[in-house]
């Protein structure tokens, strides 16, 4: 008699990965106790599993039948792909041993009986396959058995590929082509094992990936040969641990440029900005081994890339022998139109020696193209801008691309690389404010699951990354993930990592859950927190402010009878003080001495008040505004983040001061007639080749001068037609590529660069000559709306100039809009209705949140809690400050 076949033999060649267990069941009730079931069991895949296995627990009485089939034998799924854009799976199980095959055939007897399904059975290469399917809908599911093995699948071809595997003498299986993973060591008290051909993995990411998104990168495609993987389900996270195989003779695989490597510390964890998308981490301990070896692969797989290295090398006789330990590509958040911030961080033995053989790098570079070093002081750092396309690429690989502009700069022992200048002041910013990897507490919980130590490290904040990771997917997946948005972000951080351990590639996977909720489709209240009441009626918005001492936020108001209020965080009036008039600008904090001790700046009609926390003036203070002027905006302006503040003045004449902090008028600022009210407050940006004041008037003239008030070429320029709401900057590498956006009141919106041209118009769909149009700039500056207004009904477009929404209201007159971009799903449109003194909130898909509209008389102030996933909201009506929390 022959012998029987091991149930490893069955999986076809073709299976991309495979997953084994002897307790599938007891796995199967592990995660379902975890709490990311909760997010699974709403997508519909996942759901029909649980109610097919539901089905089959029925119909064997609920007696364990299924548990008694599958205890202590094993059994397998292998994942194959099927077309361009789908795979499925093949279950293979032994039931030989006992009464398994009883278990079985009473399973298969009474599901035929049902009559909810039919039955039929063909034969293929000797072989009698059954199809059992639900009459109303679905798949049938497709098995045979072979020598005591049921293989079944919900597409029939798979199976047909079984047979043929088996009619082939098992020649090319999943276990011969994946001859490694049979030496992995397994866990016993484990959730199952995951075997993985990453030969094939290529295939499976084509079923998922646009062409585009799938460029040649080595270090991807060639990875490594084979992956096995302990799993192990806990209640937050899905852990999986393993080992990495590579050709042990040939050693060309991108993980074998560790192999002369010990794990190295991630240090970059602890400063990399909260608005990270993703972070790939090498980590090495002999920089001279690891250059060799990376020489060695690109040698083999990308020629092209070393002979640009050694070019380079050679050119400017540079050495990289100053990097140490670390190397690291991080992708932020795309919070602006049109960004793809990125940071390279770059470990090094002295900082301030990697940062020296930059900066000779720069002057050589320079020179030979004829220009000058160009760089900013900003914040206590020097920034500087290398004049090299692509250059991290040219020596790191396609990995680390991205990089059109590349400017850097020394922070510790780490020479820190940007894409963009903003994208290193905004890294600077989220260091001194904290917003860092190093203070989140949810990231820090997740790290917990994480090697400290690696070679190789990928992470992933998926609700940071959603944008461009559904950019790269093909439509039928956008469609699936749009659908399933929030239960597939709640698995909101994950990471893969290698390490080389006594030759052996420790490989360690974590997905972390985070349960996220999707925006509230049912109405509901606020919850009071606070609520203030003033003597007279309010009559300026409420200033949320932070109390240098103590961090906490604190409120600013005004009343009628020009009180000035400072309430506390728990909602007690700290003073209050009464001014000359009422207050007429945005109220700004400032750090006046350099001490870290803030003040509040603002304007009233006839004076520049600056005031301490505790409502007393600083000295030389209020000053007295010139007669004539009729404050309308006051903006902050700080060249280079160092605290030497200049203070713009705008009146509503169209008439700008600009003073310095002993409140002297500055040359070309003395009120610069630019002759006509603004549409919003003037501003002040720094682009590579000089500063820039920016005005804005409504009568449709853009104006954007240098420091000393003198016009930039191309400006001003007239668009010959009037400016309705804001304007909104996106921030470039120079003038040509810094864009100013605007709409027309008709609904025409154009952009224009910072060289004088227009670069784009287009025109709005109107639906009637009554529509108006208007552009609301989102609180945090990082994005825009435009709002169209057709008597009572108001439509929402977004940069793109697509309609995201549409809602009616009863009302008469103009309704404000403000508009707060949270990112990932967050964001929070508020309609003011000022005649009827209501506000009413909205979701980004036009799901109004709130029971009702809530009385209000003011513009709001909004933030948003991340770790607590809720807004908390300041809103004034008449004389009652209202601070309201919803969660989601």
């Amino acid at each position: 008699m022959a012998q029987r076949s091991g149930i490893w033999n069955y999986v076809p060649g073709s299976a991309v990965l495979t997953y084994e267990s002897e307790h599938a069941i007891d796995v199967w009730n592990n995660l379902l106790q975890a709490e990311y079931w909760s997010s699974l069991s709403e997508i519909a895949s996942f759901r029909k599993v649980e109610d097919k296995l539901y089905l089959l627990d029925s119909l064997t009485g609920k007696s364990g039948a299924l548990d008694k089939l599958s205890r202590n034998i094993p059994f397998l799924v292998s994942f194959h792909v099927v077309s361009s854009s789908d795979f499925d799976v093949v279950y293979y199980l032994d039931i030989k041993k006992g009464d398994s095959e009883d278990l079985f055939n009473e399973i298969t007897t009474k599901l035929r009986a049902n009559f909810k399904m039919e039955y039929r059975n063909r034969v293929y290469q000797g072989n009698r396959i059954h199809e059992i399917k639900e009459k109303s809908a679905g798949k049938a599911f497709s098995y045979f058995i072979h020598n005591d093995y049921l293989i079944g699948s919900f597409t029939p071809f798979l199976v047909e590929d079984v047979i043929r595997n088996i009619e082939n003498g098992f020649e090319n299986n999943f276990q011969s082509s994946v001859a490694d993973l049979s030496k992995a060591t397994k866990l016993k008290n484990d959730d199952g094992n995951l075997y993985v051909n990453y030969r094939e993995w290529p295939q499976l990411m084509n079923v998922f990936l646009l062409p585009k998104a799938q460029e040649h990168q080595p270090s991807r495609k060639f990875l490594a040969t084979d992956v096995f993987l302990d799993i192990k389900f806990s209640q937050d996270a899905i852990l999986m641990n393993g080992t990495s195989f590579t050709e042990k003779t040939q050693k060309d695989h991108f993980l074998d440029v560790f192999k002369d490597q010990n794990p190295a510390p991630i240090g970059v964890t602890e400063f990399l900005p909260q608005k990270t998308a993703w972070v790939f981490h090498m980590g090495f301990t002999n920089t001279s081994a690891f250059v060799n070896q990376v020489s060695r692969f690109w040698a083999k797989y990308d020629e092209s890339m070393l002979d640009s290295l050694l070019d380079f090398q050679q050119k400017y006789q540079f050495s990289f022998e100053w990097i140490d330990l670390e190397i690291a590509i991080v992708k932020l958040d795309d919070e602006r139109p049109n960004s793809d911030d990125r940071l390279i961080f770059l470990g090094s033995k002295n900082g301030q020696v990697a940062f020296d053989e930059l900066k000779a790098l720069t002057q050589k570079v320079s020179e030979e193209q004829g220009d000058s070093v160009y760089f900013e002081n900003y914040a206590g750092f020097e920034i500087i801008q290398l004049p090299l396309i692509e250059w991290p690429s040219r020596f790191l690989g396609n990995n680390f691309n991205g990089f059109e502009n590349t400017f850097f700069l020394h922070y510790q022992d780490y020479v820190i690389l940007g894409n963009s200048m903003q994208a290193l002041k905004d890294w600077i910013t989220d260091v001194e404010e904290e917003d860092t990897w190093g203070k989140s507490v949810r990231i820090n919980l997740f790290l917990e699951n994480t090697l400290g130590q690696a070679n190789m490290s990928y992470f992933v904040n998926l609700p940071r990354s959603w944008r461009s990771f559904r950019k790269s997917i093909k439509p039928d997946w956008q469609n699936h993930f749009d659908q399933y948005k929030w239960q597939w972000q709640s698995f909101d951080l994950m990471a893969f990592q290698v390490s080389n351990l006594d030759d052996r590639y420790y490989t360690n996977i974590a997905i972390g859950h985070e349960r996220t909720k999707a925006p509230l489709k049912q109405l509901t209240r606020f919850e009071k927190l606070q609520s203030v009441y003033t003597m007279n009626t309010i009559t300026h918005k409420p200033e949320v402010v932070r109390n240098h001492s103590n961090q906490r936020l604190e409120v600013l108001l005004q009343d009628s009878a020009n009180v000035l209020y400072q309430v506390s965080n728990d909602g007690q009036i700290l003073w209050g003080d009464t001014l000359d008039s009422p207050v007429k600008t945005d109220v700004h904090q400032i750090d006046y001495y350099k001490n870290g001790k803030l003040q509040y700046i603002f304007a009233t009609e006839k004076k520049l008040h600056l005031i301490d926390r505790n409502g007393n003036d600083v000295e030389d203070f209020p000053a007295m505004l010139d007669d004539g002027i009729m404050p309308e905006f006051l903006s902050v302006v700080d060249y280079d983040n160092s605290k030497r503040y200049r203070f713009m003045l705008a009146d509503n004449e169209g008439r700008i001061w600009l003073y310095d902090k002993n409140k002297k008028a500055l040359n070309g600022w003395k009120g610069k007639d630019l002759g006509g009210r603004f549409a919003a407050p003037p501003t002040h940006i720094r682009v590579k080749g000089g500063d820039c004041m920016i005005g804005i008037q409504k009568a449709g003239l853009i104006h954007v001068m240098n420091r000393r008030g003198e016009y930039y070429s191309g400006f001003p320029i007239n668009l010959q037609t009037g400016i309705s709401g804001e304007y909104f900057v996106e921030m470039g590498s120079s003038f040509e590529k810094t864009f100013i956006t605007v709409v027309t009141e008709t609904g025409k919106v154009y952009r224009v660069n910072l060289k004088g041209q227009v670069v784009s118009q287009e025109q709005l769909y109107k639906p009637s000559k009554e529509s108006r149009f208007r552009l609301v700039k989102d609180a945090l500056k990082k994005d825009y709306i435009i709002v169209r207004q057709d008597y009572n009904q108001l439509s929402f477009i977004n940069t793109a100039n697509e309609e995201i929404f549409e809602q009616n209201f009863l009302a008469s007159g103009e309704l404000d809009v403000q508009y707060y971009n949270f990112q990932s799903g967050n964001d929070l449109l508020i309609v003011h209705d000022k005649e009827q003194e209501f506000a009413y909130f909205y979701n980004a898909k036009g799901q109004m949140i709130n029971f009702e509209p809530v009385e209000c008389s003011h513009p709001v102030a909004v933030l948003y809690y991340s770790k607590e996933k809720a807004y908390r909201i300041y809103l004034c009506y008449r004389n009652n400050l209202n601070v309201l929390s919803l969660k989601q």
